[in-house]
């Protein structure tokens, strides 16, 4: 028989295990109010932190477990995973070094330190790392994506599509790593014009996870967004007293420039580029029970008062002052806050929205061809159902445009590869901060970006993915029909 501890702990993995990030966290917080020096609690929590994307609060947990119980070399790797992603590579790679020692023939320590060289581009230590393995057939499938891009790197792209091949056709390597490896083979062949060959590959690694979403119940969620957040009923809705213009909400599609955006106005020194902080969706999901409303999201709004617009409001700004520091505005990118516009007119009508726009071909063909997390983009697996979530998105869009009194700027990613400086002006102009020249070397920063954006926007500004899609052809046949509403 497990102890209560034991219980509440394989509840939290369960829970974390299945993406329930709330209610892991309050079991976390049920163990940790029995004991602050729970190391499994500790962990737990660390990783359900980690998971909701609040990496610092993370850190400190997993610090504390590591403290409590130096001996667990999981810990150790965890905790260098996370200051992996918060850019803390020297911190990362001591972690990893000691998860090693302590389990020699665990090849996740390896992995990881191989990770940090790749962000690092330090292509020929990954390639030295992961040598042995390759070598020796004993690289798994993480390896495997590592070493191939380092020997992209090297100018051995043949051998690297050997390798992705080879793990991607191994049924006994995990689905979620063949994915991985079947859009990073998509991207190599999509970098030689074998644009089928592609293709294929991006067809393939969709394939691993099947095709759950259903574009009519999304179709019906925007229906409710817009008769709920109606011009009438907005004009009626509780508004917050407290009026507080730190937030810039930057929304779109995935794959529209918005890392791009983020980074300029990053580089501002009066302004942090936060990534996407989940804190919004967090507030929307818990909005009824906040306000003691029986309804659910959206139509509790019905019933929120001036004081819970308000209670509404300081959660979240407090959540982005924790991030943001000092800065005067701090940039949210969590791009699917355009759903959550209507409430955030009401909570914080000082905030200002940046929407940023790219060719819908474009953009869709970029989600198509990019390992977007599958939970929260069921959408990209198939065009025609991009092309019709497309449509529903820019359908609440309009909506928004014609009935919000909130603060925002469109900014299209060809307009922004064009003229840079002009639009990057328009856009520090928009966040009512004064120029600054170090706006247009964004890509001089240190600070790490956590999406896939990483490597494009790690550089100065390029023009080869305007009108990316036009290389695919007949191929987009599926997506253009379904944008076009036939």
């Amino acid at each position: 028989m497990n102890s209560p501890d034991q219980q509440l702990a394989i509840a939290a993995a369960r829970a974390l295990e299945l993406g329930n990030l709330e209610q892991a966290e309050a079991v976390c917080e049920q163990m940790l109010s029995r004991s602050k020096k729970n190391p499994a609690a500790l962990y737990l929590m660390g990783c359900t932190l980690y998971a909701q994307h609040r990496r610092d609060e993370a850190v400190a947990y997993l610090e504390r477990c590591v403290r409590l119980d130096p001996k667990n070399p999981i810990a150790h790797f965890r905790l260098g995973e996370v200051h992996t992603a918060n850019g803390n590579y020297t911190a990362a790679l001591s972690r990893f070094d000691k998860a090693q020692k302590l389990e020699p023939q665990s090849t996740n320590p390896v992995c990881g330190k191989a990770e940090v060289f790749d962000r690092r581009r330090e292509h020929k230590r990954v390639q030295a790392l992961l040598e042995p393995y390759v070598a020796s057939g004993r690289e798994d499938a993480t390896m495997a994506r590592l070493y191939a891009r380092a020997l992209q790197q090297a100018g051995r792209t043949e051998e690297a599509i050997s390798l992705l091949r080879r793990h991607i056709e191994n049924p006994s390597d995990p689905p979620r790593r063949r994915r991985e490896l079947a859009f990073l083979l998509g991207k190599m062949h999509e970098g030689r014009g074998e644009y089928d060959l592609a293709f294929a590959a991006y067809q393939s690694a969709h394939a691993a996870f099947g095709d759950p979403y259903d574009p009519e119940a999304y179709r019906r969620r925007i229906d409710e967004l817009i008769e709920v957040f109606s011009g009438e009923n907005l004009a009626q809705f509780a508004q917050a007293t407290v009026e507080l213009d730190l937030p810039v909400f930057i929304v779109g599609m995935p794959r529209c420039g918005s890392t791009l955006v983020e980074r300029i106005i990053d580089a501002h020194p009066l302004a942090y580029g936060a990534g996407e902080i989940p804190e919004m969706s967090r507030l929307v999901r818990s909005l009824s029970l906040m306000i003691g409303s029986t309804l659910p999201y959206p139509q509790c709004v019905r019933d929120m008062k001036p004081p819970d617009a308000d209670r509404a409001a300081s959660s979240y700004v407090d959540r982005v002052k924790r991030i943001g520091g000092e800065a005067e505005r701090v940039a949210d990118k969590f791009l699917s806050s355009f759903e959550h516009l209507g409430l955030i007119s009401l909570i914080l009508p000082r905030a200002r929205v940046i929407h940023c726009r790219r060719n819908p071909l474009d953009t869709c063909l970029s989600c198509f061809g990019e390992a977007l997390h599958p939970s929260g983009h069921r959408f990209t697996s198939n065009l025609e159902h991009l092309g019709l979530h497309y449509r529903q998105y820019e359908r609440l869009m309009n909506h928004w445009k014609n009935v919000l009194n909130i603060s925002m700027l469109e900014v299209r990613y060809e307009d922004l590869i064009a003229d840079q400086e002009g639009v990057s002006r328009k856009m520090i102009a928009f966040v009512d901060l004064p120029w600054d020249e170090r706006c247009l070397r964004y890509y001089e920063s240190k600070r790490e970006v956590m999406t896939l954006s990483r490597e494009q926007v790690n550089k100065p500004i390029y023009k080869s993915s305007v009108n990316r899609a036009e290389r695919f052809g007949h191929h987009l046949e599926p997506l253009k029909r379904a944008l076009a509403g036939e």
